[in-house]
């Protein structure tokens, strides 16, 4: 039994349009790492309580949006409910920023399927297309976008 053979020994190799070059395997595996990079990097994070400026703790600056505007800026705790996700507190996640945590869940997909892609020479699933892309990251922006507006509408009339 190969690689490219099931439990039943039926053959699984894929067709030559399917297979990736070294190169595009490398960058598949190397994109994938760095996916799961910042994971670790959220991992080793302590939640702030209050949702916001868990990133202070990578030694950047508080919110410029906020700090000029003292308004919370539309990605305001993204990093937060990176970390809360990988401390297994989905519930807290979703509730600081659903966008941030859509973000999350699209970045693990894409670090496994780049992954498993680049082990395996051959596409898991399909080549994803552009359209994939734009259609997830517009839905994650709108969320986010709208989600904001929601909070400062409470903010001044809530």
């Amino acid at each position: 039994m190969n690689e490219f053979q099931d439990v039943q020994g039926i053959e699984t190799r894929p067709v030559a349009s399917q297979c990736l070059t070294l190169v595009h395997r490398g960058l598949l595996v190397g994109g994938a790492m760095a996916i799961f990079v910042l994971f670790a990097i959220a991992a080793r994070l302590t939640p702030n309580p209050s949702g916001l400026g868990t990133h202070q703790q990578l030694g950047l600056p508080p919110c410029s949006f906020q700090f000029y505007l003292s308004l919370p800026c539309p990605t305001c705790g993204f990093t937060t409910t990176w970390a809360l996700i990988m401390h297994g507190r989905l519930r807290e996640a979703v509730q600081t920023n659903l966008g941030g945590a859509m973000l999350w869940l699209l970045a693990a997909f894409c670090g496994v399927w780049m992954l498993v892609s680049g082990l395996r020479g051959a596409w898991l699933i399909g080549r994803l297309n552009s359209t994939f892309f734009v259609v997830a990251l517009s839905t994650i922006a709108l969320t986010t976008f709208l989600i904001w507006i929601g909070r400062l509408i409470n903010a001044y009339f809530g």
